[in-house]
């Protein structure tokens, strides 16, 4: 008893002056040590703690910080440790503003390949640098700014799915006053796999320069945040690649940039050259002839993606016309 209350008086006056307070926490749910290292690591990095080890025969974890280290340690920990299905918290507000921290519970996402998806998307689109998975609990943990972990919940909510929706409507959040400012979850209607889901990944990032781009493949949806304008050129793009086999885009199959440079994009449908040597190789051809930086191939969709001037644009129009025989 004695000893108790000195230890609590100890951490007391340890916070009073600011030094590291200790603290154990004995596993409840979760079991073994590589689960143990997982949730260390989420509080190692969502805490800012350094001070953090994993005792795997006692089932603890030790760490030791400051008092609004451990605050949210105290919080954290317990929620950490669940089995899958539980509810979800509340958002955690963390000391002097400094940021947010929320636990998403995943009712669909179930294999790593799925739960690391989800958090690249959130990393990527949302500009989340503290955000990694629990597969044990089948969590993921998130610590921004109240605007970023509102993004975060948006995209958790059109990504933790039970499977694809083909012909659902696309989704957009608007996000004023930063660049880069719209954000849109695009549904494929008939592009399933994965390798055909990175091609348009890739057609987007050439044609419509937009670094942010990222695929959901379980949901197949494509997640991209941009410029208004590029954002709406992505959005032409997959409808036009999207399409059944032997099926054009609807028209036209042209489309107006506004930007600077660059300001047509087209997609040439092939009617010759179907297979990926061929696709290729007349992209090669077009690349080195017209002098076209903007190229990308879509062999799902049997096409060649462009962006250039309307010169270099009617020069591949004539040169495909010529070798696609």
């Amino acid at each position: 008893m004695h000893k108790g209350i000195a230890a609590l008086q100890f951490a007391l006056i340890s916070a009073a002056f600011g030094q590291d307070v200790p603290r154990v926490y004995h596993f409840n749910t979760l079991q073994g040590a590589p689960v143990y290292q997982e949730v260390a690591t989420a509080i190692r990095t969502i805490g800012d703690m350094h001070q953090v080890t994993v005792d795997p025969t006692a089932g603890s974890l030790i760490a030791s910080g400051t008092a609004d280290q451990m605050a949210l340690f105290d919080w954290l920990l317990p929620q950490l440790d669940q089995s899958p299905g539980g509810a979800a918290p509340p958002a955690y507000q963390m000391a002097g503003n400094t940021g947010v921290v929320r636990i998403f519970r995943m009712e669909h996402a179930a294999s790593p390949r799925e739960m690391q998806e989800i958090v690249n998307v959130l990393r990527t689109t949302g500009d989340i640098a503290r955000v990694l998975p629990l597969n044990a609990s089948r969590s993921v943990v998130a610590r921004g700014s109240a605007d970023q972990i509102t993004l975060a919940a948006w995209l958790v909510s059109q990504l933790d799915v039970a499977g694809p929706d083909p012909g659902a409507r696309i989704q957009a959040s608007q996000l004023p006053g930063v660049a880069d400012s719209e954000v849109r979850v695009i549904h494929l209607a008939h592009t399933t796999s994965p390798s055909g889901i990175i091609e348009l990944v890739n057609s987007i990032r050439t044609i419509a320069d937009i670094n942010r781009v990222f695929p959901y493949n379980t949901a197949a949806v494509i997640v991209v945040r941009g410029e208004p304008q590029m954002v709406a050129v992505a959005e032409w793009l997959v409808g036009q690649l999207d399409q059944p086999a032997s099926h054009q885009g609807p028209s036209p199959h042209e489309q107006e940039v506004k930007a600077r440079y660059d300001p047509v994009a087209r997609v040439f449908y092939l009617s010759h050259a179907q297979s990926s040597t061929a696709i290729q190789e007349l992209t090669n051809t077009l690349r080195a002839t017209v002098k076209l930086q903007r190229i990308f191939p879509c062999v799902q969709a049997g096409a060649v993606s462009v962006r250039g001037t309307a010169e270099q644009v009617s020069q591949a129009e004539k040169l495909i016309a010529g070798l696609d025989r």
